[in-house]
């Protein structure tokens, strides 16, 4: 019999597949098993922001040229802002087609709260993080992004004295 290996992708899947059959069958067992979803769920969280830093970090410092980062910052801003034009758009046009608060009733009496909307230089701040260990603690994305480039780049300009850093930072993406 071929020894068949699976990647991470494909077992997850798997599992989803299995895990919607399960509940099906038998869905009265079903929420007495969600502790296992939500320590996969829990792992996945653990892990995400430490990844993010570390292979952001790796993958600009490894370019070696600022040249090259530059050109390559600029192709992902453009990709990302496309993307998330599209993606609202498409948020937008599902929600006027679904409908999902249609026949919703307000009470009259209710009231909604001001919100406070957050001024451009706030939110551009809130990008540079005071300290990595609180972003990282907050799971503060933009804030773990920002430094992680930032910390890229530096080691590009230490030159030889970043390789030894680079090194440690691409074992740590490795692992």
């Amino acid at each position: 019999m071929a020894n068949i290996r699976l990647n991470f992708t494909t077992k997850v899947f798997i599992a989803m597949i299995l895990g919607i059959v399960f509940g099906l069958v038998f869905p009265k067992a079903a929420p007495s098993l969600q502790i296992f979803g939500d320590l996969f769920v829990k792992a996945i969280r653990m892990v995400i922001l430490p990844m993010i830093l570390l292979s952001v970090t790796a993958g600009i410092a490894q370019m070696g040229d600022m040249r090259t980062v530059g050109k390559t910052g600029v192709a992902m801003l453009l990709y990302a802002a496309t993307v998330n034009f599209f993606s609202a758009f498409a948020g937008i046009l599902v929600g006027v087609i679904v409908n999902p608060a249609g026949g919703i009733v307000i009470p009259s009496g209710l009231k909604a709260g001001a919100v406070a909307v957050p001024t451009a230089s706030s939110v551009i701040l809130s990008i540079i993080p005071d300290n990595i260990f609180a972003a990282l603690a907050a799971n503060n994305i933009l804030a773990v992004v920002f430094f992680a480039m930032f910390l890229g780049v530096a080691i590009i300009m230490a030159g030889e004295k970043g390789k030894p850093l680079l090194n440690v930072i691409q074992s740590g993406s490795d692992v």
